[in-house]
């Protein structure tokens, strides 16, 4: 349906691990082969796609299922079963990654946080809000309808 319509906006990530099988795609503007491991090639590939606004992107990202665990990555086992506690420890030390898990150190996580981008961007939905709402008592009042 995004083909057909032409939604140029819309931008959407598949994950070509291997494991299942990709058909023909038509009427969408596709970017292949990103190194989806590699957040400079998928960023790269977000521009490309924002130049074809004539049409849907779809960006077909390379990855290696389980990406990092030593002794399970590009198995089945990684969509099904769950790592294990060693298999765990030895992915976090692949990437040189020294945290306890579930601790995301204080200079990533501010990195991370929208707060405050989200903060003005609700900020600018409620003035627009508010301007539709007193365009729309405008329009009522114009058209000699009592404002409710």
């Amino acid at each position: 349906m995004a083909g057909t319509q032409g939604l140029g906006k819309l931008v959407a990530f598949y994950d070509d691990n291997g494991i299942s099988i990709d058909g023909e795609v038509e009427g969408w503007h596709v970017v292949p082969n990103v190194d989806g491991h590699n957040s400079e090639a998928i960023q790269a590939a977000i521009e490309r796609a924002k130049q074809h606004n004539n049409k849907p992107s779809l960006i077909i990202c390379k990855t290696i299922t389980g990406f990092g665990a030593p002794n399970k990555q590009g198995k089945e086992s990684c969509h099904s079963d769950a790592l294990g506690n060693e298999e765990v420890a030895a992915a976090r030390k692949q990437p040189g990654w020294p945290h306890a898990p579930f601790h995301v150190p204080e200079e990533i996580y501010k990195g991370l946080d929208a707060t405050a981008r989200g903060a003005k961007w609700e900020q600018d939905l409620e003035a627009r809000l508010v301007r539709y709402a007193e365009a729309d008592a405008l329009k009522r009042r114009l058209n000699g309808f009592a404002a409710q």
